[in-house]
């Protein structure tokens, strides 16, 4: 269908790539998702009619399918105040891929309201334009966030698709086949703080610089030139100290050492702060090298 006539009520989705066919399951899978969202996004504008959708003629070239959005009350079909009923949700529609393209699945660095539009900085300080309508059906619903990221999901799984397309009317979304995998990832929205990120550094050798026999409080180490606190969670080590090992300043440890970065919404990333180390597991003491020899050794050799 020519974009110059094509209706503000008509969706269009095209899957690009090389032939004029598409896997039967990706096709399954995508109307049952693009439908499902169209129902949804119809119900959360809250107009209260039901939607008939119809699939107009398929094209040639790239696989595209046009759905006719029709609406079913007809005692009011002719109301002022619902004409243009069908395009508002097509225009949701359609914001929602725009806007999901737009973030990568990155939380914005900036979003202000512009009367009836969203006025948006992503994370690479580009700046966008989105219906407000589409801003906060996204960011209100948690099933058409995730309709959306399963809709990218599927395609990722089909190499021959090479591109994807959302049309209504004049206005076109178009997303690359190497966006679909940060895509259909779970987005981090406005309103949550994303979660923290772990990982376990193995065999680390720690400096002691003051030890705590206090199981509440942390002790403080020299890691990777820099200094710590740490938890002991393990165990072992108490054990040990209950048996008279001397832990003390400048003797070393090797351990598992845990690092949780939480993010900082002040600065928009990950940061690192004074309950961010724990010891999950004590490995080994190496006690401190001291010079017994007298320093007036007064033996001739």
């Amino acid at each position: 269908m020519d974009t110059s006539t094509r209706t503000d009520n008509t969706l269009c989705i095209v899957f690009e790539n090389d032939r004029s066919e598409i896997n039967i399951d990706l096709l399954i899978n995508s109307l049952k998702r693009t439908t499902t969202l169209i129902h949804s996004v119809n119900q959360d504008l809250g107009l209260g009619d039901d939607i008939d959708i119809k699939v107009k003629p398929f094209k040639k070239g790239s696989f595209e399918i046009n759905l006719e959005l029709v609406r079913q009350a007809c005692s009011s079909l002719f109301s002022p105040e619902l004409i243009g009923y069908t395009s508002d949700i097509t225009t949701v529609v359609q914001g929602l891929f725009a806007l999901t393209g737009f973030l990568q699945g990155k939380r914005p660095q900036k979003v202000e309201t512009h009367g009836e539009q969203i006025y948006i900085v992503n994370e690479s300080g580009a700046t966008t334009y989105i219906d407000n309508r589409t801003y906060n059906t996204y960011y209100n619903s948690e099933s058409i966030r995730k309709q959306v990221e399963d809709q990218y999901k599927d395609m990722g799984q089909h190499p021959d698709v090479t591109g994807f397309r959302v049309e209504s009317g004049k206005k076109k979304v178009t997303i690359k086949r190497e966006e679909f995998a940060a895509l259909a990832e779970s987005a981090v929205t406005n309103n949550e703080t994303p979660a923290p990120h772990t990982q376990t550094l193995e065999n680390v050798e720690l400096l002691i610089l003051r030890p705590s026999f206090d199981k509440k409080l942390p002790w403080d180490f020299l890691y990777d030139g820099r200094k710590i606190s740490a938890r002991v969670r393990d165990e072992t080590i108490w054990d040990l100290v209950n048996q008279g090992e001397s832990f003390s300043k400048g003797s070393h440890m090797l351990v598992d050492l845990e690092e949780v970065r939480t993010f900082d919404s002040n600065y928009n990333t990950y940061v690192i702060n004074k309950d961010s180390y724990h010891v999950l597991r004590f490995k080994k003491h190496l006690p401190a090298q001291r010079n017994t020899a007298s320093l007036f050794d007064d033996s001739e050799e």
